[in-house]
């Protein structure tokens, strides 16, 4: 019946322009309709932008956010006997009864397609005109803007009675406009998928204590992190710098997150947000990369490199993603923020600009710590010909090819599960995103400080130099010097030098002069030392100096 009605109503409004061979310009408005026809010599044709402002400007139309623009090219194409005879429609609630054969063909689970836009329409002459060589642009507001995604842009295809895609495409898109270009002339509108699921009150609430807990969780051992690498001068390296450089990363974006997430009230404020988040991320990423290549390049380099390659990863882990960003930025800024999270949208494919890069650096990632972990497994091969030092030197590159491994699939599972919530609104998927994402700097602290050895005794020595700390519970090998045997069997430890010998034993040994400028030397003529009249431990007596070796 609707479409009976359209047909019907654009046959008789051509009939009577078809009656008018001279200049006309008539508009009609009412509660659910809206038509303006125009006729007009080819002398006097310009560009037509359908609905003239200055006719709905006072009326319910004027916020309608629809217009259908003919460029002057197409005009022309359609002129008869040096006149061009054109109508325009707008029509309220048509979108609700205009319905396909199947109105709410499920895409998914959770979402079905339907018309997010009221129906308009152009006619030119009684002809139906296809093939137009300059497209004619029809911009749409969306009906509804929360929970939508994937705009398409139909028009009314009669024969069929359903809508149809052929001859159109969408122009540009927003959260609340769709810009549709065809190359014909009919009924157009926006169809869209509609999620229709969405999370309950409690879920949201429970998502939100996980994320916010999980998150200072995250923050807390991240920035314990970063004090540990800076801490401590011992831990000074190419991969600590760039493990150091990767929690900074995650730092950053885990507080921008978690403070500017739900800021979707202030639009700039929710697009930079944006932004910040997609630039950290991806640099946290690149950082992560990174790791994996210097574990590749440490096995492939049998000697150290003198020459530091840190000057070019950081023009790559900070530069790369922000010339990412600002191509996107310029392309589309609009794209930054959405009605829901100040995050890149998804309904657009803007937000490749993030998962291209990533999948780009997770796969490079994978490669170079497959090369690394084959590397490792045939140096382990040769194990049974290397030294002791070269079976430490492995056992630890194992270590490190764990931890980098397991922390590409948390960040690979993290962001995976986190696109699949964004595009499916699924309960299961929210929660699993927001519980690995607050693991992540718990991970990092853990595998990367907790379970370091070396890491572990710059916290020993650390702690044991801590002046609060009880003598007994310190380390005794700080004090420990030459050792020697009692005569009932006993073996004790002799301070070192420089004080702390009793006055009785103090004769005993012989401690190196303090001028540093000489070094000890034993003498070939060692004399027995006796302890309460016992001979038990030999110590050398007779030594003599030599000068110190210039540079050593």
């Amino acid at each position: 019946a609707a479409s009976s009605l359209l047909e019907g109503l654009e046959r008789n409004t051509m009939l009577m322009v078809k009656s008018h061979s001279t200049n006309l310009n008539y508009s009609r408005l009412q509660n659910n309709i809206m038509a303006t026809v125009k006729v007009q010599s080819i002398q006097s044709v310009t560009d037509m932008t359908f609905p003239d402002p200055s006719i709905v400007r006072g009326t319910s139309w004027s916020d309608s956010g629809d217009s259908i623009y003919l460029p002057y090219k197409t005009l022309l194409e359609s002129a008869r006997n040096g006149v061009v005879k054109v109508a325009f429609f707008s029509y309220r609630q048509m979108e609700s009864i205009l319905l396909a054969s199947n109105p709410t063909e499920a895409v998914s689970n959770n979402t079905v397609r339907l018309v997010n836009s009221r129906v308009v329409a152009a006619a030119l002459g009684r002809r139906r005109v296809l093939g137009l060589t300059q497209p004619v642009l029809i911009t749409l507001r969306h009906s509804q803007e929360e929970n939508v995604s994937d705009p398409q842009c139909v028009f009314w295809d009669f024969s069929k009675r359903d809508w149809s895609q052929h001859g159109c495409w969408v122009e540009a898109s927003n959260e609340t406009h769709t810009v549709c270009a065809c190359d014909h002339l009919t009924n157009f509108a926006v169809l869209m998928d509609v999620r229709s699921v969405k999370l309950t009150h409690s879920n949201q609430v429970a998502l939100q204590v996980i994320t916010y807990a999980g998150c200072f969780v995250s923050i807390v051992c991240l920035i314990l992190t970063i004090i540990t690498y800076q801490l401590f001068r011992g831990l000074k390296s190419e991969r600590m710098l760039i493990h150091k450089n990767l929690c900074i990363c995650l730092l950053v974006a885990e507080v921008v997150f978690v403070a500017g997430i739900s800021q979707t009230a202030q639009r700039t404020l929710c697009g930079i947000i944006a932004g910040l988040l997609h630039y950290f991320f991806l640099a946290a990423f690149l950082w992560m990369f990174l790791e994996g290549f210097q574990l590749y390049v440490m096995l492939i380099e049998v000697f150290d490199s003198e020459k530091s390659r840190l000057g070019w990863y950081y023009a790559l882990a900070y530069g790369l993603p922000a010339l990412v960003v600002a191509v996107a930025a310029t392309i589309d800024p609009a794209s930054y923020g959405t009605p829901q999270h100040c995050w890149l949208r998804t309904d657009n494919y803007f937000i490749l600009s993030f998962i291209g890069p990533v999948v780009a650096i997770l796969l490079a990632n994978v490669v170079f710590l497959s090369i690394a972990v084959y590397m490792m497994c045939h140096h382990s091969s040769l194990a049974s010909s290397v030294k002791n030092k070269e079976h430490s030197k492995m056992a630890n590159f194992r270590i490190w090819i764990r931890s980098a491994a397991v922390l590409v699939v948390l960040l690979g599972l993290t962001w995976g599960f986190g696109l699949l919530y964004l595009s499916a609104e699924s309960v299961a998927m929210a929660y699993l995103f927001t519980f690995l994402n607050s693991l992540q700097g718990l991970f990092i602290f853990v595998f990367h400080c907790l379970r370091n050895d070396k890491v572990r005794k710059e916290y020993k020595q650390l702690v044991e130099h801590w002046p609060w700390l009880p003598t007994c519970l310190r380390s005794e090998k700080s004090s420990e010097g030459p050792s020697f045997t009692h005569s009932n069997g006993t073996t004790h430890s002799a301070p070192s030098c420089g004080g702390g010998l009793p006055p009785s034993l103090e004769s005993q040994f012989w401690c190196p002069p303090k001028n540093s400028d000489s070094v000890v030397t034993q003498s070939s003529s060692i004399r027995s030392t006796t302890l309460g009249g016992h001979p038990s431990t030999r110590i050398p007596l007779d030594t003599r100096t030599t000068p110190r070796a210039r540079g050593a």
